[in-house]
């Protein structure tokens, strides 16, 4: 709404005061410009005499410029102590952070220490071996020089030892041949005593004393039965026995077939006991109806 005064200068000090909020305000020297229009949210406008209207402006503006800078500050140190806050609880984090680092390298420093200690001794332990393996790789070539001068002056030893040697193994192949053979000499008796009916085919060689027994009374029967030439209880004895320490047993691990000249020659030899050659002497003539002297000089 528009609202008309008159325009004129204010000059009466007592005039009355009329005040209007608006756009419009008066000039310093008092003087009205234009229509003021109401609106409540623009600035107070005084319509005043003179110095009156100059003076309520100046401390309206003061009061305004006053709360303007007190909320500025509010909202500085607001932002100041936000920022307080935010630094010191970076400041405690960083702190943290610090001791847990301080923390870890001073373990690891202390793991170093032990390690670099550790590294030392295996330096020294190193150098050690390397001193021993030096002392032995020395004694190794001294025992090979050794070994070298002993070679050259027992090189006659050596072949002598050779020749021994060679001689047992040749003595050795000899007995266990004559064993194979005492051995053939016993198959062949106990398959002449089945094949002339003197025993079953199912009596087969024992360790067992009463089995052994009742075998020889067995093959002596038989042979009385037959007519044939009777022989003693222990040549008997000595076909069927697969002890270890029998003839049978002996020549066991490695028999074979071999000649009766062969088998002669085991008979008679020299390595037997005057016990075994003697059953073995009365088998082999049994068998071959000979004596195995005769045969061996055949």
């Amino acid at each position: 709404m528009n609202v008309d005064f008159e325009k004129k200068p204010f000059s009466d000090k007592n005039a009355d005061l009329k005040v209007y909020f608006g756009s419009n305000c008066v000039r310093g020297d008092g003087t009205y410009i234009g229509d003021l229009q109401p609106d409540p949210n623009q600035l107070l406008c005084a319509y005043y005499p003179g110095q009156v209207a100059r003076e309520f402006i100046r401390v309206e503006k003061t009061k305004l410029e006053a709360e303007k800078r007190y909320f500025e500050e509010r909202m500085n140190l607001r932002k100041i102590q936000a920022v307080q806050v935010k630094k010191k609880k970076k400041d405690e984090d960083l702190s943290r952070r610090l001791e847990q680092l301080e923390a870890k390298f001073g373990h690891q420093e202390l793991e170093n220490g032990n390690m670099k200690a550790e590294i030392n001794q295996l330096k020294a332990g190193n150098q050690n071996m390397k001193a021993e393996i030096n002392q032995l790789k020395a004694e190794n070539q001294n025992m090979k020089a050794e070994n070298k001068n002993m070679r050259v002056q027992h090189e006659g030893e050596i072949g002598q030892l050779k020749a021994t040697v060679q001689q047992i193994s040749n003595e050795i192949a000899r007995l266990n041949v004559r064993a194979l053979h005492r051995r053939v000499m016993l198959d062949d008796i106990r398959k002449a005593f089945v094949a002339q009916g003197v025993i079953q085919d199912d009596i087969k060689p024992t360790q067992n004393l009463n089995a052994l027994t009742r075998i020889v009374s067995l093959v002596k029967e038989g042979l009385h039965k037959q007519g044939l030439r009777m022989l003693s209880d222990p040549a008997i004895m000595a076909i069927f026995d697969t002890n270890e320490t029998t003839l049978r047993g002996i020549g066991n691990d490695v028999a074979h077939k071999a000649s009766t000249k062969d088998i002669a020659e085991a008979v008679l030899d020299s390595g037997l006991s005057e016990t075994d050659r003697k059953k073995a002497t009365e088998l082999f003539m049994w068998l071959n109806g000979r004596n195995p002297a005769l045969q061996h000089t055949a």
